[in-house]
């Protein structure tokens, strides 16, 4: 996604081939090796701009359907559109992990 190249560059720069600890929420710990590093991007906005969004989408697709609230603009103090990114880690053992919901320690 542009604007994040950098960042996804460096962490697999400095995470590839590193061996970490996975901490289970069970109990039990995992050691394994840095695959792959990537991110996945969720977009969000303000109430309006979704709003526009899926009248736009319900005009082009049967599967969105439109609300009576659907057809009343909102007001929003300002209108944006905005995204965030999750780093997600691929072990050499096939295991994907989320770096912000699983507990990983990066061994020294």
């Amino acid at each position: 996604m542009k604007g994040f190249e950098n960042i996804e560059l460096g962490l697999k720069k400095d995470l590839i081939g590193k061996e970490f600890i996975y901490k289970s929420k069970y109990g039990g710990t995992v050691k394994s090796v840095v695959e792959t590093v990537y991110l996945t991007y969720t977009l969000s906005s303000d109430a309006e701009r979704a709003r526009l969004l899926k009248v736009l989408l319900s005009s082009k697709s049967d599967k969105v359907e439109l609300t009576p609230e659907d057809k009343i603009p909102i007001d929003v103090e300002f209108m944006w559109v905005g995204m965030k990114y999750s780093v997600h880690i691929k072990s050499t053992n096939g295991v994907h992990y989320t770096l912000h919901e699983d507990e990983l320690y990066f061994l020294t």
